[in-house]
């Protein structure tokens, strides 16, 4: 089958041996291949190697750097303008220090696992993002009016009892990605220097 579903375009015959080109005409010459290629007298002219080639400027000359670079042969000391914090050991650079957030996975290639995918399902509030979407204009957005919407999740409490739980779902989900975030963090976790002035 091709790539749209239908029967696949039959396979041209497989040759064997090596691809000879034969020149056309009514004197044929011996075949070309790799180890017999054409001479030189019957090939035509390339255009790419053989065209007249632009005179290059030559390039600027480089300035010397100031100083040699020296090999680094040793860590630095840990103190105050180390990366390394002093206390726990560990880096203080953003990205380390930043909180990491829950993981996530692709299920079967096409659904997303994660913790907000969890609470959208288990407390059916992906229907009422469905019937938005849908039915909404987008209007409501932009405008900032969330009444009608909340009137509408009102609405569809009583047939879906299950969107009262999105609420605690929600704050249960924060809760533990915190706590993730809190536990898997590498960076340093000690609290920074309060800087105390007098002014």
């Amino acid at each position: 089958m091709d790539e749209y579903g239908g029967p696949a375009p039959p396979r041209p015959p497989k040759t064997s041996g090596a691809r000879v080109h034969r020149p056309a005409g009514p004197g044929r010459a011996a075949p070309v291949s790799l180890l017999r290629p054409r001479p030189q007298a019957e090939r035509e002219p390339n255009a790419y190697v053989e065209a007249p080639r632009r005179a290059l400027a030559p390039p600027a000359p480089r300035a010397p750097p100031a100083q040699p670079l020296k090999p680094v042969t040793s860590q630095p000391a840990v103190g105050a303008e180390s990366i390394l914090c002093a206390g726990c050991g560990r880096c203080r650079c953003e990205q380390c220090a930043r909180p990491r957030p829950l993981p996530s996975r692709w299920l079967c290639g096409s659904c997303l696992c994660s913790a907000e995918a969890c609470v959208d399902y288990a407390s059916c509030m992906c229907c009422a993002k469905a019937l938005f979407y849908h039915c909404g204009s987008g209007e409501e957005e932009a405008a900032g009016a969330c009444g009608p919407r909340l009137a509408v999740l009102a609405a569809l409490a009583v047939p879906l009892p299950c969107l009262c739980l999105y609420w605690p779902l929600r704050a249960l989900s924060s809760l533990c990605a915190s706590l993730y975030a809190r536990a898997r963090r590498p960076g340093c976790r000690c609290a920074p220097p309060s800087s105390s002035s007098i002014i």
